[in-house]
This record gives structure tokens, sequence and C-alpha cells, in this order.
């Protein structure tokens, strides 16, 4: 769905979802109503995917490697099982990374810990076995 999306705190319901330029004082319905913000954080980053074709699809026949995964006319991969929720998995993952507000969204909701903890597996990646 087209965004991008803000939150808006909505007093005894929770978080609204609206598109940028919408709010409650504005008399805008919310798109989405969530209990918690992490929650509504969690659907604003993955809204930007779900209207958008699928980035990736699963051949129905098995192939020698498995099931293969394809992006666009390009082979991506193989999958020894058949699980449409893995290329479902991928779509949203990678609608994700393309869109800053849509990733901004999904680290707040990850939260302080959990940011430190990447932060410190990122760093390790990136500096090399050796630090």
């Amino acid at each position: 769905m087209a965004g991008p999306w803000r939150l808006e705190e909505i007093p005894g319901a929770g978080w609204g979802l609206f598109r940028l330029g919408e709010t409650s004082a504005r008399r805008f319905r919310p798109f989405a109503v969530f209990r918690s913000r992490p929650v509504a954080l969690l659907a604003a980053a993955v809204l930007p995917g779900t209207g958008r074709d699928p980035a990736f699809g699963l051949q129905l026949e098995p192939e020698l490697s498995g099931y293969a995964v394809v992006s666009g006319a390009e082979l991506a991969g193989h999958l020894a099982l058949f699980d449409e929720s893995v290329v479902a998995g991928l779509h949203v993952a990678e609608a994700i990374v393309r869109s800053p507000g849509a990733l901004a969204n999904l680290l707040e909701a990850a939260g302080s810990i959990a940011l430190e903890r990447a932060g410190a597996i990122f760093d390790q990646r990136v500096a090399g076995p050796s630090a």
C-alpha cells in the first residue's frame, strides 16, 4: 500500500496508521489501529510491500536442486521444500530494505536492546573476523 505511513496515538484505542498528510484532527480515518506502538510500526514497515507485484516467485515443479525461487526472469536460488511463505517473506523483506522509511519503522519496532545487539553483530561483520 502506498505510503509513506505515520503513526498517531489515538487515546483509548492505541496507535493509528495514517498516510502522510492525513491525521485524525483532519477527520481522516486511520488505515489501521493497533494497541501497541511496536506492532503498529511493524505494520507500517510491511505495508509498502503489500501493494506491489511479488518480487519473487516459486516454481511449482521441483528441479534437481529443489524448487526454483525466481526474481523477475532470474534464478535467485532453490528451496528443498515447496514453501510459499518463504517467498512471501522474501518479498516483504525486499520491500522493507528498499524503503528507508519502512526500514526505520522496523528498526524502531525492534527496540533498543535488539538494535544494540544487531549493531554489535554488524560491527563485527564489517570489521572482519580478526576484530
